[in-house]
């Protein structure tokens, strides 16, 4: 797998599984992608409909989900370069699996707190969305 493709996987399995702290009227921790979708909704709500309000809210998702989207790709670029210094290379496909079967099994766990949820204020991932 080439250096490029290693780190994209790496990066988007980050965005789905990382939790980060968020502001908004509480403060929650999400994963990045979860930032993402309240920035494009509050983005979208504050351009159909023009006022304070909407254009504040989209004003305190848009740079979260920027900050944790360039933070994500960041940790997902040295994380490969570190890996291909340590692993040998016949072993770094194994050792990119093993880094997101961690990362996807870790966010099966409720460790998200989700404080705009409806269901529950501790989520996993398979419960962030609902």
């Amino acid at each position: 797998m080439s250096q490029r493709a290693a780190k994209r996987i790496l990066w988007v399995t980050l965005l789905f599984t990382l939790p980060v702290p968020f502001f908004m009227i509480e403060v929650g921790w999400v994963p990045p992608i979860r930032l993402i979708l309240f920035a494009l909704l509050t983005t979208a709500a504050a351009v159909s409909e023009p006022g304070f309000d909407t254009g504040f809210v989209a004003g305190l998702f848009v740079p979260q989900a920027l900050l944790y989207s360039a933070l994500c790709y960041w940790l997902a670029r040295a994380a490969v370069l570190r890996l291909n210094r340590l692993v040998p290379a016949g072993f770094r496909l194994f050792a990119l699996l093993a880094v997101l079967a961690a990362l996807v099994a870790g966010s099966l766990f409720p460790i998200f707190r989700t404080p705009f949820s409806h269901s529950a204020p501790r989520a996993n991932l398979l419960g962030i969305f609902d």
